[in-house]
């Protein structure tokens, strides 16, 4: 008697529990204020971390998180107590610009280097690839104000789908992490999510919003990719032929070049692996044999820095 009444006190302990839960949480939706499209993946922070909402723009408030700031690339940042179930933001009057000197009188200006190779890296769907960059004496100790990646067009992609390009783009974030033992460490930095054309062949970049020197030991600059999105910013799955040489991924431009201002090595994740998540040097990847690169070369992605 005395058991079953014990489970029954439970039972309606874990329904109060639960009605409070629900209660105490409400399904947000992120959205365009003038379309009224969903925008995935913007940045929400809150007084204890930053929460992201799913691809359908969508995500869970907790009455915890009191006063929340929700940004996006090219719309007015917002911050509130949310009332009702939808978050609509404004479309800023200006975007980043493509180069970023004017913002700062001191801001000087690593031009990214001139492409020479063949290769190139693919931006798929959740895949991530970062940048060790060790300074040289010119950029040592500076302050990092802006960077950004180059993105080329797949030359193999027949005329047919650089149409359908066009109309697309793959959502991006950036990041800068301290080195940990020539690995990403701690995070120092991380970008709205920003949209990117798959049809451009521009540097795009991002402005640092906080404090951040460039170390000895370098730091590690990323981007991470969350797919290919409409002009309506619904989930776009690509299918690729490799026998067709059907690709209309993203791709980041790379360059054998060394510059003046730091040494750099570039890695990415294999999505196939049984550790996706894990960093693997590009160059191990790239300088297989070939008659035309009997020589190993390193390969890097294209970037862009300004600094001060």
């Amino acid at each position: 008697m005395k058991s079953s009444r014990a489970q029954i006190i439970k039972l309606l302990l874990y329904v109060i529990i639960t009605i409070n839960t629900e209660i105490s949480a409400q399904k947000i939706v992120i959205a365009d204020s003038l379309s009224g499209e969903p925008l995935p993946f913007a940045k929400i922070q809150w007084h204890s971390g930053t929460i992201y909402p799913d691809a359908n723009g969508s995500f869970i408030y907790k009455k915890n998180y009191g006063k929340i700031t929700v940004s996006d690339y090219g719309y007015r940042e917002k911050t509130l107590i949310p009332e009702k179930d939808t978050i609509f933001l404004s479309p800023a009057d200006n975007l980043l610009p493509d180069v970023i000197l004017t913002y700062h009188k001191n801001a000087k200006e690593i031009k990214p280097l001139k492409g020479n190779s063949i290769w190139s890296l693919g931006l798929l769907k959740n895949s991530r690839n970062c940048m060790h960059i060790i300074p040289k004496e010119k950029l040592r100790n500076k302050k990092i104000l802006s960077f950004g990646f180059k993105f080329k067009v797949f030359f193999l992609t027949p005329n047919k789908y650089r149409k359908i390009r066009k109309k697309l783009k793959v959502l991006v974030r950036y990041n800068i992490y301290e080195n940990n033992n020539g690995m990403p460490g701690k995070k120092l930095y991380e970008s709205d999510t920003i949209p990117v054309s798959l049809d451009t062949k521009d540097i795009v970049w991002t402005r640092i919003d906080k404090d951040i020197t460039m170390p000895d030991d370098g730091l590690f600059f990323c981007i991470k990719s969350f797919g290919v999105f409409d002009a309506h910013n619904h989930p776009v799955e690509i299918k690729k032929k490799l026998k067709n040489w059907e690709w209309i991924y993203p791709e980041l431009a790379t360059t054998t070049k060394e510059s003046d201002y730091f040494i750099a090595r570039t890695y990415f994740n294999f999505l196939l692996h049984k550790n996706p998540g894990k960093l693997f040097p590009v160059n191990s990847f790239f300088n297989l044999p070939h008659k035309k690169h009997k020589k190993k070369k390193n390969y890097n992605m294209i970037i862009g820095i300004t600094y001060e």
